[in-house]
């Protein structure tokens, strides 16, 4: 009895049959139940790595017709560019505004705010030290941004007034009957 108690913790280790089981012969359980079960399969890990969740730098990469046409600009009419040129420009735009983007949210981050703002981004600027002539630039293009900003704020404004003006000289009599 003391035997059998041993038993029952223990996990009985089968021998893998070595041949293929024949079909006019007689088997035990065991032997059955030995061929019969499927090899265990590998598990593929259902997690993805960092890399394949977010894409790599290809998911973040600008779009290469905006940046051509925006190198286009900043050189004479009729200068050309080599294939690997364009690829060049436009992947090292990419890191750089990457890298800029990442530098203005930590600013945000540490201001405790959510939405990166001018001010953390000019920070951010400041901070890799590429301020000076490109601080300039970014002043006047937000500047002009602003200005385009309120200025159609007005002209919807005054769209609207217009329209409840027009509303208010209503003609009942223009009304078919």
């Amino acid at each position: 009895m003391a035997e059998s108690a041993d038993k029952v913790g223990q996990v009985e280790q089968v021998e893998q049959p070595s041949e293929p089981l024949q079909p006019e012969q007689a088997y035990t359980h065991t032997q059955l139940q030995q061929h019969t079960q499927q090899p265990p399969k590998p598990r593929r890990n259902l997690r993805k790595t960092k890399e394949e969740d977010s894409g790599g730098i290809d998911k973040f990469e600008l779009p290469k017709s905006t940046v051509t046409k925006l190198a286009k600009e900043g050189v004479p009419d009729g200068a050309k560019f080599q294939k690997d040129t364009l690829l060049a420009i436009q992947k090292s735009s990419s890191v750089f505004i990457n890298w800029l983007a990442s530098s203005a949210q930590e600013k945000a981050h540490d201001k405790k705010n959510k939405t990166i703002n001018a001010e953390n981004v000019f920070a951010a600027v400041k901070e890799m030290e590429l301020g000076g002539e490109l601080d300039e630039l970014l002043n006047d293009e937000l500047a002009a941004y602003r200005e385009i900003q309120s200025t159609g704020r007005k002209k919807d404004n005054e769209q609207e007034e217009q329209d409840v003006q027009d509303t208010n000289e209503f003609d009942p009599s223009v009304i078919e009957e």
